[in-house]
């Protein structure tokens, strides 16, 4: 069984086999579900795809026969002049035309704002939307829960690291920032302690003995303890400004 709240000692809990069995059958048919889910939603999102190619092939079309807006090619095919030097036909552009100049700013912030769109669209790909979804990341979360309490103890060692385990499992910096904040936002001493520990984690992941072992792959992801690290220094700030005001007030 998994460790209970009145196990005082510093061992790990025994893991439940059947608990977890019992979950991964759940997780695998929760994941049916889902593909079966996201193969349907695919299904109506190329269809939109192609009725909205086909409704902007006939907007273009009715554009140009109306004499529209040239599009983004014939736009930018403005700025290039054709020229006979030595004989030859070149084709140059002056980057201090001030229509060229209109041209390319203009570009570039139409390029910037599909950037940010595209961005916005990825990160949003990562979040689930529908119930299937979200129960499904549920029953993971709560596998890995169980088996992280599982193998860590009671001490303040094992309590940072079960923390910091639950942060790296954790899909963004939102959610590790909360959780730090839950776990030691009243308790200084104690977020010195995690901060200690994250910073010689990160020390070790870059060591070069660690990154030399034979047949290991580099499993710590050092850019993720950076940023833990960097979010428990922040909370930290935070409440030391917070007892420092507080003080300053009595």
């Amino acid at each position: 069984m998994t460790r209970s709240s009145d196990d005082t000692s510093d061992d790990g809990g025994e893991l439940n086999d059947s608990l977890i069995d019992y979950l991964n059958d759940a997780i695998h048919q929760q994941e049916q579900k889902v593909a079966r889910i996201v193969h349907s939603n695919k299904n109506l999102q190329s269809l939109q795809r192609n009725m909205d190619i086909s409704n902007g092939e006939t907007m273009n079309a009715t554009s140009s026969s109306a004499g529209g807006v040239a599009d983004d090619d014939d736009v930018l095919e403005q700025v290039w002049k054709k020229e006979v030097q030595d004989g030859k036909n070149v084709e140059t552009f002056n980057p201090n035309d001030p229509e060229t100049i209109k041209v390319l700013e203009k570009e570039f912030e139409k390029s910037k704002t599909e950037l940010a769109h595209m961005q916005q669209q990825q990160k949003l790909q990562h979040i689930p939307s529908s119930a299937e979804e979200k129960l499904l990341l549920l029953l993971k979360m709560l596998k890995e829960r169980i088996k992280i309490e599982a193998a860590f103890g009671l001490d303040e060692k094992s309590r940072n690291l079960r923390v910091l385990s639950y942060c790296c499992n954790l899909p963004n910096s939102d959610l590790r920032a909360e959780l730090i904040q839950k776990e030691f936002g009243k308790t200084l001493d104690r977020l010195d302690s995690f901060i200690e520990l994250t910073t010689s984690s990160i020390e070790y992941v870059e060591s070069t003995s660690y990154q030399l072992q034979p047949a290991k792959k580099l499993s710590l992801d050092v850019d993720m303890l950076q940023e833990i690290l960097s979010i428990a220094k922040s909370v930290r700030g935070a409440q030391s400004s917070k007892a420092s005001a507080t003080g300053s007030r009595l």
